[in-house]
């Protein structure tokens, strides 16, 4: 069971975080000119981009891994907006990343890992129910109010 493995080992990496973390913070220069920045930026909004038509997606077609991707669309828009705010530059450029922030970024990802405990939550009612109908205690899952099945 993957259970007994994935305790220990992801204790042990986020243990092991700690002084990485703490040794980073003292040894990186407080600022830094990237070579590539333009093309991190346009990278990361692209896998963005597809991890939104993602959730998209799998709600249109009732998928099973609506939950997953909604929560990763979730992750990185909150990601999106910590980097907007400590990588701008400037009055102007802080003030639009917290706008963008506080306007966008982070209501949308609150929306995405919404979806994300939603698709979960109907998932188990359903699976609750069909063992109830194996076991003939109840019937199976009866269609959303909308006239759709769960």
């Amino acid at each position: 069971m993957a259970r007994a493995w994935v305790v220990p080992v992801f204790a042990i990496l986020a243990i092991l975080l700690v002084p990485w973390i703490l040794w980073l913070s003292l040894t990186l220069p407080p600022a830094q000119r990237a070579a590539q920045y333009r093309l991190a930026w346009v990278g990361f909004d692209g896998i963005l981009l597809v991890s939104l038509a993602s959730v998209a997606i799998s709600a249109l077609r009732d998928s099973a891994l609506l939950e997953r991707v909604a929560t990763s669309a979730g992750v990185l828009l909150v990601v999106d907006a910590w980097f907007d705010l400590t990588t701008s530059n400037g009055t102007i450029q802080e003030l639009q990343a917290l706008v963008l922030a506080v306007a966008i970024e982070l209501p949308l990802a609150a929306v995405c890992l919404w979806v994300a405990g939603h698709a979960v939550d109907v998932r188990r009612r359903c699976e609750q129910m069909l063992r109830r109908r194996l076991t003939n205690e109840t019937p199976a899952c009866a269609p959303r109010r909308d006239g759709r099945s769960p």
